[in-house]
Protein backbone atom coordinates (compact mmCIF):
# COMPACT_ATOMS: atom_id res chain seq x y z
CA UNK A 1 0.00 0.00 0.00
CA UNK A 2 1.30 3.56 -0.94
CA UNK A 3 0.53 7.07 -1.06
CA UNK A 4 1.20 9.66 -3.81
CA UNK A 5 -0.10 13.40 -4.49
CA UNK A 6 -2.13 13.92 -7.95
CA UNK A 7 -1.11 16.91 -10.31
CA UNK A 8 -1.85 18.02 -13.82
CA UNK A 9 1.12 15.92 -15.25
CA UNK A 10 -0.29 13.08 -13.28
CA UNK A 11 -3.72 13.55 -14.73
CA UNK A 12 -1.81 13.52 -18.22
CA UNK A 13 -0.32 10.05 -17.31
CA UNK A 14 -4.00 8.51 -16.15
CA UNK A 15 -5.42 9.53 -19.61
CA UNK A 16 -2.33 7.69 -21.32
CA UNK A 17 -3.07 4.63 -18.99
CA UNK A 18 -7.13 4.85 -20.38
CA UNK A 19 -5.07 5.04 -23.69
CA UNK A 20 -3.18 1.89 -23.34
CA UNK A 21 -5.50 -0.01 -21.89
CA UNK A 22 -7.83 0.72 -24.92
CA UNK A 23 -5.04 -0.30 -27.43
CA UNK A 24 -4.98 -3.12 -29.07
CA UNK A 25 -2.29 -5.47 -30.55
CA UNK A 26 1.17 -6.17 -29.88
CA UNK A 27 2.33 -2.98 -28.29
CA UNK A 28 -0.74 -2.56 -25.75
CA UNK A 29 1.62 -4.65 -22.67
CA UNK A 30 4.86 -2.87 -23.35
CA UNK A 31 2.49 0.58 -23.10
CA UNK A 32 0.96 -0.96 -20.08
CA UNK A 33 4.60 -1.14 -18.61
CA UNK A 34 5.32 2.11 -19.41
CA UNK A 35 2.92 3.90 -17.94
CA UNK A 36 3.12 1.70 -14.56
CA UNK A 37 6.75 3.13 -15.00
CA UNK A 38 5.86 6.54 -14.84
CA UNK A 39 3.20 5.71 -11.90
CA UNK A 40 5.59 3.92 -9.76
CA UNK A 41 7.80 6.33 -8.43
CA UNK A 42 8.03 8.69 -5.52
CA UNK A 43 5.58 6.84 -3.53
CA UNK A 44 5.03 6.91 0.30
CA UNK A 45 5.02 3.29 1.48
CA UNK A 46 2.23 3.58 4.23
CA UNK A 47 2.58 -0.47 4.97
CA UNK A 48 3.55 -3.91 2.74
CA UNK A 49 1.90 -7.06 3.08
CA UNK A 50 3.08 -10.61 2.15
CA UNK A 51 1.76 -14.25 2.20
CA UNK A 52 3.32 -17.30 2.37
CA UNK A 53 2.49 -20.08 -0.05
CA UNK A 54 3.46 -23.37 1.12
CA UNK A 55 3.85 -25.95 -0.89
CA UNK A 56 2.09 -29.20 0.12
CA UNK A 57 3.50 -32.33 2.32
CA UNK A 58 5.42 -34.32 0.12
CA UNK A 59 5.26 -32.54 -3.92
CA UNK A 60 9.86 -32.11 -3.82
CA UNK A 61 9.59 -35.99 -2.73
CA UNK A 62 7.25 -36.80 -5.69
CA UNK A 63 8.55 -34.78 -8.19
CA UNK A 64 11.63 -36.48 -7.61
CA UNK A 65 9.82 -40.06 -8.35
CA UNK A 66 8.49 -38.95 -11.60
CA UNK A 67 11.97 -37.60 -12.65
CA UNK A 68 13.24 -40.15 -11.96
CA UNK A 69 11.13 -42.75 -14.46
CA UNK A 70 12.14 -40.27 -17.47
CA UNK A 71 8.63 -37.97 -17.47
CA UNK A 72 9.79 -35.16 -18.60
CA UNK A 73 8.41 -32.04 -16.48
CA UNK A 74 7.24 -28.41 -17.17
CA UNK A 75 5.93 -25.72 -14.54
CA UNK A 76 3.97 -22.62 -15.72
CA UNK A 77 3.75 -19.85 -13.34
CA UNK A 78 2.55 -16.51 -13.63
CA UNK A 79 5.10 -15.48 -11.08
CA UNK A 80 8.02 -13.25 -12.02
CA UNK A 81 11.03 -15.02 -13.29
CA UNK A 82 13.40 -15.13 -10.14
CA UNK A 83 10.31 -16.21 -7.74
CA UNK A 84 9.66 -19.06 -10.64
CA UNK A 85 13.43 -19.83 -10.17
CA UNK A 86 13.34 -20.52 -6.66
CA UNK A 87 9.68 -22.08 -7.00
CA UNK A 88 12.20 -24.47 -9.18
CA UNK A 89 14.51 -25.13 -6.50
CA UNK A 90 11.84 -25.97 -4.10
CA UNK A 91 10.26 -28.22 -6.16
CA UNK A 92 13.27 -30.14 -6.50
CA UNK A 93 12.99 -29.35 -10.22
CA UNK A 94 15.77 -27.64 -10.60
CA UNK A 95 19.26 -28.75 -9.29
CA UNK A 96 22.36 -27.12 -8.55
CA UNK A 97 24.46 -30.10 -9.95
CA UNK A 98 22.13 -28.92 -13.69
CA UNK A 99 23.05 -26.88 -16.52
CA UNK A 100 20.19 -23.67 -16.07
CA UNK A 101 19.39 -22.15 -19.72
CA UNK A 102 17.07 -18.81 -19.32
CA UNK A 103 15.10 -17.41 -22.39
CA UNK A 104 14.63 -14.27 -21.69
CA UNK A 105 14.17 -11.43 -24.55
CA UNK A 106 11.66 -8.91 -25.74
CA UNK A 107 12.07 -9.44 -29.02
CA UNK A 108 11.70 -12.19 -31.67
CA UNK A 109 15.20 -11.71 -33.48
CA UNK A 110 16.56 -12.20 -29.89
CA UNK A 111 14.29 -15.30 -28.88
CA UNK A 112 15.74 -17.01 -32.67
CA UNK A 113 19.32 -16.14 -30.76
CA UNK A 114 18.79 -17.04 -27.66
CA UNK A 115 17.00 -20.35 -28.99
CA UNK A 116 19.78 -20.99 -31.35
CA UNK A 117 22.62 -20.86 -29.01
CA UNK A 118 20.80 -23.50 -26.27
CA UNK A 119 20.47 -25.94 -29.11
CA UNK A 120 23.86 -25.05 -30.48
CA UNK A 121 25.09 -25.77 -26.79
CA UNK A 122 23.27 -29.07 -26.15
CA UNK A 123 24.77 -30.52 -29.90
CA UNK A 124 27.75 -29.56 -28.88
CA UNK A 125 27.57 -31.41 -25.73
CA UNK A 126 26.47 -33.77 -27.70
CA UNK A 127 29.13 -34.57 -30.14
CA UNK A 128 31.78 -33.72 -27.61
CA UNK A 129 32.91 -31.24 -30.33
CA UNK A 130 32.81 -28.77 -27.76
CA UNK A 131 35.25 -25.86 -28.00
CA UNK A 132 36.84 -24.64 -24.67
CA UNK A 133 36.01 -20.96 -23.75
CA UNK A 134 37.08 -18.27 -21.13
CA UNK A 135 33.44 -18.05 -18.77
CA UNK A 136 31.46 -15.13 -19.03
CA UNK A 137 31.88 -12.69 -15.87
CA UNK A 138 28.02 -11.89 -16.23
CA UNK A 139 26.12 -13.10 -13.58
CA UNK A 140 22.94 -11.25 -13.92
CA UNK A 141 19.22 -12.07 -15.26
CA UNK A 142 19.19 -10.95 -18.93
CA UNK A 143 18.57 -6.95 -18.60
CA UNK A 144 14.85 -7.12 -20.33
CA UNK A 145 15.57 -3.00 -20.70
CA UNK A 146 18.11 -3.56 -23.24
CA UNK A 147 17.67 -1.80 -26.25
CA UNK A 148 19.66 -3.85 -28.48
CA UNK A 149 17.06 -6.69 -30.03
CA UNK A 150 19.92 -9.42 -29.39
CA UNK A 151 20.50 -10.15 -25.87
CA UNK A 152 23.25 -12.52 -25.76
CA UNK A 153 24.12 -12.05 -21.95
CA UNK A 154 24.88 -15.05 -20.07
CA UNK A 155 22.61 -15.31 -16.92
CA UNK A 156 22.54 -16.80 -13.61
CA UNK A 157 20.30 -18.21 -11.54
CA UNK A 158 22.06 -16.81 -8.34
CA UNK A 159 23.02 -19.96 -7.35
CA UNK A 160 24.65 -21.49 -10.43
CA UNK A 161 26.37 -19.72 -12.98
CA UNK A 162 25.02 -20.28 -16.43
CA UNK A 163 28.52 -20.77 -18.34
CA UNK A 164 29.43 -19.19 -21.36
CA UNK A 165 31.50 -22.14 -22.67
CA UNK A 166 29.99 -25.15 -24.51
CA UNK A 167 30.80 -28.01 -21.98
CA UNK A 168 32.48 -31.31 -23.22
CA UNK A 169 30.92 -33.53 -20.81
CA UNK A 170 26.85 -33.34 -19.80
CA UNK A 171 26.02 -31.96 -16.76
CA UNK A 172 25.46 -34.68 -13.73
CA UNK A 173 21.65 -34.03 -14.04
CA UNK A 174 21.05 -32.77 -17.20
CA UNK A 175 19.79 -29.18 -18.01
CA UNK A 176 16.94 -27.08 -17.02
CA UNK A 177 14.90 -24.37 -19.60
CA UNK A 178 13.63 -21.21 -18.02
CA UNK A 179 11.35 -19.08 -20.42
CA UNK A 180 9.27 -16.36 -19.48
CA UNK A 181 5.94 -15.18 -20.85
CA UNK A 182 7.32 -12.59 -23.01
CA UNK A 183 9.78 -14.39 -24.50
CA UNK A 184 7.28 -17.89 -24.93
CA UNK A 185 4.51 -15.87 -26.37
CA UNK A 186 7.58 -15.34 -29.65
CA UNK A 187 8.72 -19.36 -29.15
CA UNK A 188 5.35 -20.25 -29.67
CA UNK A 189 5.54 -19.01 -32.95
CA UNK A 190 5.24 -20.93 -36.29
CA UNK A 191 8.47 -19.55 -37.37
CA UNK A 192 10.25 -20.31 -34.70
CA UNK A 193 8.70 -23.93 -33.43
CA UNK A 194 10.59 -24.24 -30.31
CA UNK A 195 9.56 -24.58 -27.16
CA UNK A 196 7.49 -20.23 -17.45
CA UNK A 197 7.38 -16.74 -15.25
CA UNK A 198 4.42 -14.67 -16.32
CA UNK A 199 2.62 -16.93 -18.31
CA UNK A 200 -1.03 -16.55 -19.28
CA UNK A 201 -3.62 -19.31 -19.65
CA UNK A 202 -3.51 -19.46 -23.04
CA UNK A 203 0.04 -19.71 -23.23
CA UNK A 204 0.10 -22.99 -20.64
CA UNK A 205 -2.53 -24.56 -23.35
CA UNK A 206 -0.16 -23.51 -26.11
CA UNK A 207 2.56 -25.01 -24.43
CA UNK A 208 0.83 -28.48 -24.34
CA UNK A 209 -0.35 -28.65 -27.51
CA UNK A 210 3.53 -27.87 -28.91
CA UNK A 211 4.71 -30.70 -26.92
CA UNK A 212 2.09 -32.43 -27.53
CA UNK A 213 2.43 -32.15 -31.49
CA UNK A 214 5.29 -31.30 -31.28
CA UNK A 215 7.10 -34.49 -29.91
CA UNK A 216 4.40 -36.82 -30.93
CA UNK A 217 4.21 -37.33 -26.99
CA UNK A 218 1.45 -37.93 -24.70
CA UNK A 219 0.88 -34.86 -22.24
CA UNK A 220 -0.67 -34.85 -18.67
CA UNK A 221 -1.41 -31.32 -16.93
CA UNK A 222 -1.34 -30.88 -13.20
CA UNK A 223 -3.32 -27.69 -12.01
CA UNK A 224 -5.44 -26.74 -8.91
CA UNK A 225 -6.95 -23.00 -10.35
CA UNK A 226 -9.68 -22.17 -12.45
CA UNK A 227 -6.59 -20.12 -14.71
CA UNK A 228 -5.49 -23.58 -15.39
CA UNK A 229 -8.80 -25.05 -16.87
CA UNK A 230 -8.00 -24.71 -20.49
CA UNK A 231 -4.50 -25.83 -20.17
CA UNK A 232 -5.55 -29.43 -18.62
CA UNK A 233 -8.32 -29.66 -21.52
CA UNK A 234 -5.61 -29.27 -24.23
CA UNK A 235 -3.46 -32.12 -22.46
CA UNK A 236 -3.97 -36.09 -23.47
CA UNK A 237 -4.86 -36.35 -19.47
CA UNK A 238 -5.81 -33.36 -17.18
CA UNK A 239 -5.14 -33.78 -13.29
CA UNK A 240 -7.28 -31.39 -10.49
CA UNK A 241 -5.83 -31.40 -7.67
CA UNK A 242 -8.03 -29.92 -4.60
CA UNK A 243 -7.27 -26.47 -3.30
CA UNK A 244 -8.44 -23.02 -1.96
CA UNK A 245 -8.50 -21.95 -5.77
CA UNK A 246 -12.26 -22.75 -6.77
CA UNK A 247 -13.19 -26.05 -8.41
CA UNK A 248 -13.30 -25.23 -12.33
CA UNK A 249 -10.18 -27.03 -12.59
CA UNK A 250 -11.72 -30.11 -11.03
CA UNK A 251 -14.66 -30.29 -13.17
CA UNK A 252 -12.26 -29.93 -16.09
CA UNK A 253 -10.14 -32.82 -15.14
CA UNK A 254 -10.07 -36.70 -16.19
CA UNK A 255 -8.82 -37.41 -12.55
CA UNK A 256 -8.88 -35.62 -9.32
CA UNK A 257 -6.68 -35.86 -6.64
CA UNK A 258 -6.74 -34.27 -2.88
CA UNK A 259 -3.04 -33.39 -2.65
CA UNK A 260 -0.07 -33.42 -5.45
CA UNK A 261 1.94 -36.21 -3.84
CA UNK A 262 -1.00 -38.98 -4.85
CA UNK A 263 0.13 -38.27 -7.99
CA UNK A 264 2.62 -40.58 -7.95
CA UNK A 265 0.50 -43.48 -7.57
CA UNK A 266 -1.58 -42.24 -10.37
Amino acid sequence: MSNCRISNVDNLRIQKSKDASDSIGKDREELMEQVADQFERGLEILGVTALEDKLQVGVPEAIEKLHKTGIKLWISSGDKLQTAIEIGYSFSLLKNTMEIMILSSYTEAGTRYQIEQGLEKLLSTASGLATSTPPSNGSEIPDRNNNDPIDNKSSSTGRRKSQAVFPATQPKDGYAVIIDGDTLRYALDGSLKAVKPSVSPAQKASTVKLVGEGRNAMTLAICDGANDATMIQEAHIGVGIAGLEGAQALTSANYTLGQFRFLTKL
